[in-house]
């Protein structure tokens, strides 16, 4: 694959209805703030050229973990592929909620109802394609998120009595501005250091070590095509989303003019949908309602995709059957891509729970994306670490995370950073007390790879 859809992919990735009702939901709830966050992603995009494409593109992978086996062992391979299982089944839980509570809107169907006609049907023409079709199918599907999200833009505009000058005032008098907050307090959720330093951590663990996303990067033809894409990708992120949260301010000018019109919206998550459904002409508003679902079900059949090419690279070819032909790999593949699809549908029932849709996943990946990330730097970065020390600094670093997520305060932003600062002291630690590791070959660390001036 050329760059192009390579870095559309990698944005329509992260850009389900998560996104797409997520951050106008966010928006109109509260204010701009959540822009670092998404700024912190362009950020990771750039170090992710640096640190991790020239092991990925130089080691003919096809999941991430192969290179910790190259690195460390298989046990440190099949951890961090069972944790990754973990954080993409989730995110392919929130991505289908999310699409469910429009189609519940409008239909009249229940949520629950909606969120099963979802999983059936994205798993079934999941099962029936394979990584090419999900990259092209995200191409077209992301054309039309964007033709609906840009004439929702402007007509939104029009909607509101007074127009751009009437918006401008109303967001001033709210506070709907707002971008800058620079509190120390660790427990809030909504702070520059929280979004933007902490979602650094929580982004690189994302475009760095989630196999959902480096399926795509392994499929472009070059090194180069490959840090095209992300630099695309970067670039594309800012102005898509930018528009997304503006769209919420306006929405929030919008019925704070005719309040007895917002009497119906279920929840703010639910505005844009709703807007869309009672407001807009016909046209657009079963264009943007299509894009919230080709956005969901371009994410949810590559999530789906990637969790079953990690089971079955991972953990059924590594551990049970070696020896067997392409042809039976790919039947198990199938099977495993209607149980994960199974999973998903039944965790999407539980997805509400989670709280605001533009900040649910960062809780998932916050609680073991961290760690993931302090074992890949742990083997890029140093020598010394070893296979024992990787394992107990991950089996502490979710010990701490975890009693950091249940029993103080402190915002879920931080999970990512302490977890990965935690797992790579302790597995460095460890590894001094232990043997030396034996001899391993130089491309497995940054530091002799940027000896060879490798470049991207």
């Amino acid at each position: 694959m050329t760059w192009l859809p390579v870095a559309i992919s990698v944005v329509a990735s992260d850009t389900s209805a998560i996104t797409l009702l997520g951050n106008p939901g966010y928006t109109y709830a509260n204010d701009l703030r959540l822009i670092f966050y998404i700024l912190s992603y362009s950020v990771a995009s750039w170090l992710v050229i640096i640190l991790f494409l020239p092991f990925y593109c130089r080691l003919n992978l096809y999941t991430a973990y192969e290179y910790l086996e190259k690195r460390f062992d298989v046990r440190v391979r099949c951890l961090t592929s069972a944790l990754f299982l973990f954080i993409r089944g989730a995110h392919v839980s929130i991505a289908m909620y999310a699409p469910a509570i429009v189609l519940s809107l409008v239909s009249g169907m229940p949520l629950y109802a909606s969120i099963l006609l979802m999983g059936v049907t994205t798993t079934i023409y999941t099962t029936l394609g394979g990584i090419r079709a999900v990259i092209w199918t995200d191409v077209i599907q992301f054309c039309i998120v964007l033709t609906g999200v840009v004439l929702t833009f402007f007509l939104t505009i029009r909607r509101v009595d007074g127009g751009l000058a009437a918006i401008l005032q109303i967001g001033t008098d709210y506070e709907k501005w707002r971008i800058w907050d620079f509190s120390l307090d660790l427990t809030s959720t909504s702070s520059f250091w929280a979004m933007f330093v902490g979602g650094c951590i929580l982004a690189l663990a994302t475009i760095g070590t989630d196999q959902a996303v480096l399926q795509r990067y392994f499929t472009a033809k070059s090194e180069r095509e490959c840090a095209r894409s992300l630099k695309a990708f970067s670039v594309i992120l800012i102005p898509y989303n930018s528009i997304l949260l503006l769209i919420g301010v306006f929405l929030f000018a919008f019925y704070h003019q005719n309040p007895a019109l917002a009497k119906g919206i279920p929840s703010a998550d639910a505005v844009l949908g709703y807007f869309a459904v009672n407001e807009l002409p016909q046209f657009v508003a079963t264009l943007l309602i299509a894009s919230v679902f080709a956005a969901s079900m371009g994410v949810m059949s590559a999530g789906i995709n990637s969790l079953s090419t990690c089971t079955v690279i991972d953990f059924y070819q590594r551990m049970l059957n070696q020896d067997s032909s392409e042809a039976h790999y790919v039947k198990i593949g199938r099977i495993f891509t209607m149980m994960w699809g199974a999973l998903a549908t039944v965790g999407a029932l539980y997805a509400g729970h989670l709280g605001s849709l533009a900040l649910a996943f960062g809780k998932i990946q916050g609680f073991v994306g961290g760690v993931m990330l302090g074992v890949f730097l742990l083997g890029m970065l140093f020598r010394r670490p070893t296979a024992r020390g990787a394992l107990i600094g991950s089996m502490v670093g979710l010990t701490v995370v975890s009693y950091l997520a249940f029993y103080t305060p402190i915002s879920f932003f931080w999970y990512g950073a302490v977890g990965c600062f935690i797992t790579m002291a302790v597995g460095y630690a460890t590894s001094i007390i232990g043997q030396k590791p034996a001899h391993l070959p130089d491309d497995l660390f940054l530091r002799r790879l940027s000896d060879k001036k490798i470049r991207c």
